[in-house]
């Protein structure tokens, strides 16, 4: 045993004291660094799923609960969980890796090339990167983000370098926010409006994220803003007449209405063979609300499941990227919240009369008013 352990050590050693190949594993170029943009399975599709698997859209039978994975279970029930900091905490940290090497060897690239709106579109790319994983990790490891505590309140660490020895604490909300809106604010300034694939960052992309993120923070004048410099770029909405409402997989992915494409890992508790939504979710739903089967499928004992997913997939992951359906949602409660009902519900109206069955060509819907929030 003792010399097992000795040649063990010895060969480690070795090893450890051989120096690799960096042309290997190092990018050298600007056309390397745009290549790992489209790293789609570490930087699109792996997204964390707790936060919709611990909500209440759905519900599971004894059995069910019973066949999907332990922490889905735990996420389930919202119990304590040995291993609660797994995929959810260690995938997004991971994917941080990538645009902190590219915002890291950018500079020594750049000065060697004429080709500007390639660097703006990598740097811009790395930078709203950076600032989408750590805000998906803000969402699940951070208390709501509130303006009269976010200065004391506990953020996340923030990773901002490949060092993967450097020792980092928790900063707090209010650094971890001003960071991600910077970002993506240096994000939006140098991306172009609309990217060559969707599952690519761009300017549309950026300022939904920044019209999100200020949602969030509850900035509801900015997040209108972007919303409305959002919509300006992309505002295509689908008509769901053209669906196929019988469909298993009723839309495609990078559909009309997708602005950034990303989609989180397959949670096996979201199943549509497990997931039973939430009754009174789908009685919500006008029987003339084309949402009501193109998004749910009836069961053989006559509960519902989830098919209408943006993410193009027959597996449970989730839809996790900018659509633009979300964004007019977001304008229309910016609107409402700041006393403008006829602008809230002209965004609503438009939405909805592009869900709402047609006869004939003729919708059915009727356009609403409000006379309060």
């Amino acid at each position: 045993l003792f010399i097992v352990i000795v040649v063990s050590e010895s060969s480690c050693k070795k090893f450890l004291d051989e120096i690799p190949n960096r042309n290997v594993a190092t990018p050298t170029s600007l056309k390397d660094l745009e290549l790992m943009l489209n790293n789609y399975f570490n930087l699109n599709s792996r997204y964390p799923s707790a936060a919709e698997v611990s909500a209440d859209n759905y519900y599971l039978t004894d059995a069910l609960w019973a066949g999907a994975s332990e922490a889905n279970r735990n996420y389930y029930l919202w119990q304590k969980y040995d291993n609660v900091n797994g995929g959810e905490w260690f995938l997004p940290y991971s994917a941080l890796y990538y645009p902190n090497l590219i915002l890291e060897l950018l500079p020594k690239m750049e000065s060697k090339t004429n080709d500007v709106d390639l660097v703006k579109r990598i740097k811009g790319s790395a930078y709203f990167l950076r600032a989408i994983h750590h805000y998906t990790l803000a969402q699940l490891y951070c208390q709501t983000y509130d303006k009269e505590t976010a200065s004391k309140d506990l953020g996340i660490p923030l990773k901002v370098s490949t060092n993967i020895n450097e020792v980092i604490s928790r900063s707090s909300i209010k650094v971890c926010y001003d960071l991600i809106v910077q970002d993506f604010t240096l994000a939006a300034s140098l991306l172009e409006d609309l990217p060559s694939s969707k599952h690519l960052p761009s300017k549309a992309a950026a300022f939904a994220a920044l019209s999100r993120t200020f949602l969030t923070m509850q900035e509801f004048e900015k997040a209108k803003i972007y919303a409305d410099s959002c919509l300006s770029i992309s505002g295509d909405l689908i008509d769901y007449n053209t669906i196929n409402s019988a469909a298993t997989i009723p839309f495609q992915q990078f559909n009309a209405e997708v602005i950034y494409d990303a989609m989180t890992n397959p949670p096996s508790a979201l199943s549509v063979s497990r997931a039973k939504i939430d009754t009174t979710l789908f009685s919500s739903y006008h029987i003339n609300d084309l949402r009501r089967s193109i998004f749910f499928r009836t069961n053989s004992d006559g509960s519902r499941a989830f098919k209408g997913n943006y993410t193009g997939q027959s597996t449970a992951a989730l839809f996790t990227g900018f659509a633009t359906d979300e964004i007019y949602l977001t304008r229309a409660e910016c609107n409402a919240r700041k006393g403008d009902l006829v602008g809230a519900m002209k965004d609503l109206n438009y939405l909805l009369k592009n869900r709402w069955r047609k006869i004939n060509g003729v919708s059915l819907y009727v356009d609403q008013t409000a006379s309060s929030i």
